[in-house]
């Protein structure tokens, strides 16, 4: 079944910049993307610490990432608890769209602690992937895998196996494993091999030789510096000198000076 036409609510990779242009036909209809429905999303990005609000039963605070800032509420029981996750440097926020007094905001459901530095770059890249994938389908499966936006249902029963001990969604939030438990992994897959990818996009060859898209004289200066690096002694930060390059490239292919510069 076509991503664009599945009756399974996905959940979107989003930026604050794309919720804050997402647009509703009328008050009661779903909001828009790039002209496709949008249910449920997350967001990666930093709390605006001076813009926290909490109390017994509500959270708010506005949200940063490199495209803009979106106000965030969160009605819980658990407010005051969820105040520490908000002190990490980046933390992710499941919810939707709402308007509220001509603006778009994000009605929460989730907020977790985005402790892996790399789960910045991670969201980014997810993000471009579900944009192509909403605009013109899943990629080819003949060459890579084929792999659909999660639903809602499976991204939090992944939060849940990561990041709390308990799948019961009505139990306070574990806040001691999410700032101190181990980090979550940012795997984006594993390189094809072979078997699974014939000839296709991202070939074997290109990743058994690093240098297969390089002339003779590159991969000569290439293997050349990884050469001298090897002899340089521990320690050594000082840069290795350009002409000791040129001399063993010169002396490895018979190329005169000119040609190898």
């Amino acid at each position: 079944m076509s991503v664009l036409h599945s009756e399974v609510k996905a959940i979107r990779r989003v930026t604050v910049l794309q919720l804050l242009r997402a647009t509703q036909m009328h008050s009661t209809a779903a909001f828009l993307i790039d002209g496709n429905d949008f249910n449920l999303g997350v967001l990666v990005g930093n709390v605006v610490v001076s813009t926290v609000i909490v109390r017994q039963t509500f959270l708010a605070f506005d949200l940063a990432d490199c495209t803009g800032v979106i106000r965030v509420q969160l009605w819980t029981d658990w407010g005051p608890q969820i105040v520490p996750i908000l002190e990490c440097p980046y933390v992710r926020v499941v919810g939707g769209i709402e308007s509220y007094k001509g603006a778009n905001v994000v009605r929460a459901t989730n907020v977790f602690a985005a402790r892996d530095p790399f789960e910045v770059y991670a969201h980014t890249l997810g993000v471009i992937k579900d944009a192509l994938t909403y605009k013109i389908g899943p990629p080819p499966s003949e060459h890579t895998r084929t792999e659909t936006p999660p639903t809602s249902q499976e991204f939090l029963n992944q939060s849940s196996e990561l990041e709390s001990p308990s799948a019961d969604p009505f139990s306070p939030p574990d806040v001691d494993a999410q700032l101190n438990g181990p980090i979550r992994s940012m795997s984006l897959g594993s390189p094809r091999s072979p078997t699974n990818n014939p000839g296709g996009f991202g070939s074997s060859q290109s990743l058994r030789n690093p240098y297969a898209n390089l002339d003779a004289i590159e991969k000569e200066i290439v293997e050349s510096f990884e050469d001298l690096a090897h002899l340089r002694p521990p320690g050594d930060l000082e840069g290795i000198p350009i002409e000791a390059i040129l001399t063993l490239v010169q002396e490895r292919t018979g190329a005169d000076e000119s040609t190898v510069r």
